[in-house]
């Protein structure tokens, strides 16, 4: 599953490490319609210095683009 990436503030994205089945809530694959939502824990594998900027769906996944800005 690599639904989803992060950018950090020198452009550059990562993709998901996993989505974990451990910790509450599970994060479940599968579609979404419009207003609808989900909730689950996915981790990246980032350097300890990255400062991350967006969370997105990964460009691959449809033609939509959906970004979550991280900057305060």
């Amino acid at each position: 599953m690599s639904y989803f990436e992060v950018q950090d503030s020198s452009q550059f994205r990562y993709k998901i490490g996993y989505v974990s089945t451990e910790l509450d809530p599970h994060l479940v694959s599968g579609g979404l319609a419009a207003g609808e939502a989900a909730r689950g824990w996915v981790t990246f594998e980032i350097p300890a210095d990255a400062v991350l900027v967006a969370v997105r769906p990964a460009p691959s996944l449809s033609g939509t683009m959906v970004n979550a800005d991280l900057r305060p």
